[in-house]
């Protein structure tokens, strides 16, 4: 009997979580509003009426961070009604989830309005992704697909971000001050974790903007480096994805 009561109470913390990640909070109002502070899945469903009206939930992370929302029957609701669920965020084109291959949104910014029919039952996990990356990280795949933000910490220093091999580098912006490449970001490639012998792509200030520029890394291994030298704070936008073209990985490229 002791036995059983010790490993009960051992065991006790972990069949708390499995319950409180099973569990689905239940969207009662037509305008509802979630704060997604968590880095864990909440689950949440909304309330189905034979009246089809619009509906809205505003889901909103940290000012730092990103909105990840996964649907669970997407492909039903969309059935119902085309285009019926929807993605509103500020500053960038709707998303109709029923026009997408994926049933995953993650945002730019920390702010999304989820439009939908009340007729149309959905369920839905939302969570807070970073977006915002600090000086010398190393990114694994979870930090791929969606756009990362890295800022210059002080003036003449230099950091890096690391990440694995075999990628496809979208750096999507550059926000430089310093001229002749005092200030510059670096694509680089390498054969281990200590070793990046190669420069794969130089971004300076005459960079400046909206490049898209889109770097290929076949090594295993990959890094950012980001150079700045003025006081004034410096930033690059960048995008992790896994390639998915025909073209060859090297992965014995001589480069490495």
């Amino acid at each position: 009997m002791k036995c059983f009561v010790v490993v009960l109470s051992v065991l006790s913390p972990f069949l708390f979580i499995s319950v409180a990640s099973d569990h689905v909070e239940k969207i009662e109002t037509c305008s509802a509003h979630i704060s997604a502070h968590n880095s864990y899945p909440l689950k949440y469903r909304t309330t189905l009426t034979r009246r089809s009206v619009p509906c809205s939930v505003t889901v909103e992370a940290n000012a730092r961070n990103a909105v990840k929302v996964e649907f669970h029957n997407l492909r039903k609701a969309c059935e119902l009604k085309p285009d019926g669920v929807v993605i509103i965020e500020k500053g960038n084109d709707p998303v109709s989830m029923c026009d997408s291959d994926i049933s995953v949104f993650i945002s730019e910014g920390h702010k999304i309005v989820i439009q939908y029919f009340s007729s149309t039952e959905i369920a839905f996990d939302v969570n807070e992704v970073r977006s915002e990356i600090d000086c010398n990280e190393t990114l694994d795949y979870s930090y791929y697909g969606r756009t990362l933000s890295l800022r210059s910490s002080s003036l003449n220093a230099t950091c890096f971000v690391a990440f694995p091999g075999r990628t496809l580098v979208v750096v999507e912006e550059v926000h430089l001050h310093n001229d002749d490449c005092e200030s510059h970001v670096d694509i680089m490639a390498g054969r281990d974790f200590l070793t990046y012998t190669y420069r794969l792509k130089k971004f300076c200030k005459k960079h400046n903007g909206a490049p898209d520029s889109e770097t290929l890394v076949v090594c295993p291994r990959g890094l950012i480096l980001f150079a700045s030298a003025s006081q004034t704070p410096e930033t690059v936008r960048f995008r992790l994805e896994i390639p998915m073209d025909d073209r060859p990985l090297l992965i014995h490229s001589l480069e490495c």
